[in-house]
């Protein structure tokens, strides 16, 4: 009998810990930068197409949620996932990443990385995008090789701010 209830004792124990580690938590990302032009500027999300924004580099941040698996914001019917798709860095309703993202903890601050990496972010102007927002803003990239443009990118790492 005193086995049965330290294993369900435990079992309850373990349970509430999972739960806590993989609760759903809303966060605000931001870049941190040697490059004072971007250097603590919030990441929000624009519409650049059918079911995808991406991500841009401001004054604000938008809330994001993170489930312990996926970055994601819920909309009014539906979800985008954070996604990297042809380096851009992007909010989907396709589905969810398909590289593995989590965050590392690194002077206090809880860092993005994708495929286990904390390099690859970076801050770029004039990137093609649909709407051509990046001619005026910074827009969040990804090369995991480092930056094929150097002359309009600026290295960034992304970290999480959450909330009380």
């Amino acid at each position: 009998m005193q086995f049965s209830i330290l294993t369900l004792t435990l079992s309850a124990l373990a349970s509430t810990a999972l739960a806590v580690n993989n609760a759903v938590s809303p966060a605000r990302l931001y870049v941190n930068s040697t490059a004072p032009e971007v250097f603590g500027a919030g990441i929000y999300a624009r519409h650049e197409g059918a079911g995808i924004d991406y991500l841009f580099l401001g004054q604000g941040a938008d809330i994001l949620v993170w489930d312990g698996e996926q970055v994601y914001t819920n909309k009014i019917g539906y979800s985008q996932y954070f996604n990297v798709d042809s380096n851009f860095v992007q909010l989907t309703v396709d589905g969810k990443n398909s590289k593995p993202i989590s965050f590392t903890t690194i002077e206090d601050k809880n860092y993005l990385t994708v495929d286990g990496k904390l390099e690859g972010f970076f801050a770029c102007k004039n990137t093609d995008d649909s709407y051509q927002y990046s001619k005026d803003s910074y827009e969040l990239m990804y090369y995991p090789d480092g930056s094929e443009d150097e002359a309009n990118c600026l290295a960034v790492n992304v970290y999480r701010a959450g909330f009380a």
